[in-house]
């Protein structure tokens, strides 16, 4: 590791901690490409939901799931990390690309990314006990922080039909299956060498309009079980 790039043992073990971001039925629905100075999110289209998840807004925020924990996992390696989004118009499934700047990793940081391990899916419904004003401010704080909008939802009728919304639109279609399970895919940095860089329109590679380049390797993915680089 140098001053100016993480070696890639970083960079794989901060991938390996944004892939346990929650996704919509849990289809982890995005790749990871390696670039030399960058790391790039891209939407795996054939992940999507066709029933459930139409229109591909849930397959959008399930990554956006995967970028926000990349964030802080790199936060508390020693990592900044400067988004750019959907950068690159031709391409409407490159959602971004990361630029790194080392840090000094807070407290705040550290809290952060030991809460990724302990996150689990609760699928029990929701107490009646009102979430604390503290809480909520916090959220929407958070969620300005990173460039979102929250709105908290306090009066019960309006909780009321938001629910009965979601459910309707939780619900498949008789006789159409639901994709479930998987794990997001993972494209290896290549080196470059004269006539074969991802610049290179011979070797598959890309290059987006800010510079950034990366090239692809066929066959590798995230860690899965009976998985193997071929």
């Amino acid at each position: 590791m140098s001053e100016h790039r993480p070696d890639q043992h970083t960079v794989l073990g901060a991938i390996a901690l944004a892939n346990r971001a929650p996704s919509v039925h849990n289809t982890q629905p995005w790749r990871w490409l390696l670039g030399n100075d960058s790391i790039h999110l891209v939407a795996d289209q054939t992940r999507r939901l066709p029933v459930t998840d139409p229109d591909g807004r849930d397959l959008l925020l399930s990554c956006g799931a995967a970028l926000h924990h990349l964030r802080v996992a790199l936060g508390a390696l020693g990592w900044r990390a400067i988004v750019h989004r959907l950068l690159n118009p031709g391409d409407p499934d490159h959602l971004a690309a990361v630029e790194l700047v080392s840090k000094i990793p807070s407290t705040e940081d550290i809290k952060l990314v030991g809460a990724i391990s302990r996150r689990r899916t609760d699928r029990r419904r929701f107490t009646s006990w009102p979430v604390p004003d503290g809480h909520l401010d916090l959220m929407v704080r958070r969620a300005a922080k990173a460039g979102a909008l929250l709105f908290p939802v306090t009066d019960r009728f309006t909780r009321r039909r938001l629910t009965r919304a979601i459910g309707q639109g939780g619900t498949p279609s008789a006789g159409r299956p639901v994709l479930c399970g998987g794990v997001g895919h993972l494209e290896r940095p290549q080196p470059c060498h004269a006539g074969r860089c991802a610049r290179c329109q011979h070797s598959g590679g890309t290059a987006d309009p800010r510079g950034h380049h990366y090239a692809r390797v066929p066959g590798w993915h995230s860690p899965r079980s009976g998985d193997r680089p071929r």
